[in-house]
């Protein structure tokens, strides 16, 4: 078995000068890094991950789009940080499901890394957040084709950077 952070090392052994990565919440509190909302895609585990326990979380089994028998396991945002905060790279942390914004701001600075870190979402309420806990934090909205167009129609009409919700929020 790989470990997830083994993807971020080769990307450093490439050259690159940055990560990127999603972070999410367990149904107990704890901090991991996902892209999907849900299991199923890409593990032996099905449903959303916000419904699973850290515990159970470290059985599953991710999969890669290769056909070895390799896999990579779920780490916790903590671990990561402890791995690649001594590294002169940038942060790119995508916030996604609900209330990770204060934690995750909390973990950055202990580990000395905010002047660093850029924080993204296509949940406009993140960055908003973000801004409120920390406001002189790197944010930077991540937008649906649509939503984008909008965005520079509205900044154009009002000759300066539009920085307001654009589109309606989901009930």
């Amino acid at each position: 078995m790989l470990e997830y952070k083994q993807t971020f090392y080769l990307g450093l052994l490439q050259g690159a000068n940055g990560i990127e990565t999603d972070v999410q919440k367990t149904k107990d509190g704890v901090l991991v890094l996902f892209h999907d909302d849900t299991l199923d895609r890409v593990s032996n585990m099905q449903g959303k991950l916000c419904d699973y326990t850290w515990d159970e979380l470290k059985e599953a089994e991710i999969y890669g789009s290769c056909t070895t028998e390799f896999y990579d396991r779920i780490i916790t945002f903590r671990e990561f940080l402890e791995k690649f905060c001594r590294y002169d790279i940038h942060f790119a942390i995508e916030l996604k499901g609900a209330d990770v914004e204060k934690e995750t701001l909390e973990m950055v600075k202990a580990f000395g890394i905010m002047d660093k870190t850029t924080f993204t979402s296509f949940a406009f309420e993140h960055i908003e957040k973000i801004k409120e806990l920390v406001p002189e934090s790197t944010i930077a909205a991540e937008l649906a084709k649509q939503d984008a167009f909008k965005l520079v129609i509205d900044s154009a009409k009002a000759k300066k950077p539009a920085a307001k919700r654009t589109t309606k929020k989901k009930e």
